[in-house]
């Protein structure tokens, strides 16, 4: 009897991890992947495939269903492929002792069906792809993000100068 039991614990646990993973967003996607669906989450910002700004991030956000992760991939060049993004994250413990940990930048669609994640620029184009997952249904969305190296006065000074 404890081994029929201990067998069903075993059982479950392996439905539980293969269960969790089998689903999570991949490491890497092609230029070229398309998702099943286009009823998942609506990007608001940006509002078309491209949009630029001065600043050194970006918030993509948009609303969308509960329950549906999203996210965030940057194109690598080097590579030719779109790479999940990562953020740092250090913490430091009760005991002083501090840990830092390397974490995806996705978000899970709760109850306000809000979503944002940002993002960090670097000069001329950035390419972003956002992948949203819920169940089986994958929705995958590409835009530009064009970050000017300079500023605001800069460019109301070149007028002057026509």
């Amino acid at each position: 009897m404890k081994k029929l039991i201990v067998s069903f614990v075993v059982l479950a646990a392996i439905i539980g991890i293969f269960g969790v993973t089998a689903f999570a967003a991949p490491e890497s996607l092609a230029p070229d992947a398309i998702g099943n669906t286009k009823e998942l989450i609506t990007i608001t910002n940006p509002e078309g495939i491209s949009d630029m700004t001065f600043d050194n991030s970006y918030v993509i956000s948009g609303y969308g269903q509960v329950g549906t992760v999203v996210s965030v991939y940057a194109f690598n060049p080097e590579t030719g492929l779109y790479e999940q993004l990562y953020k740092t994250v250090t913490t430091v413990g009760e005991d002083g002792v501090t840990a830092t940990e390397k974490k995806s930048v996705s978000s899970s669609i709760g109850e306000s069906t809000l979503f944002f994640n940002t993002v960090n620029l670097a000069p001329g184009s950035n390419s972003y792809m956002v992948y949203a997952e819920n169940g089986e249904k994958v929705q995958i969305g590409k835009f530009f993000i064009i970050k000017h190296d300079y500023n605001i006065i800069d460019i109301i000074r070149s007028w002057g100068a026509y």
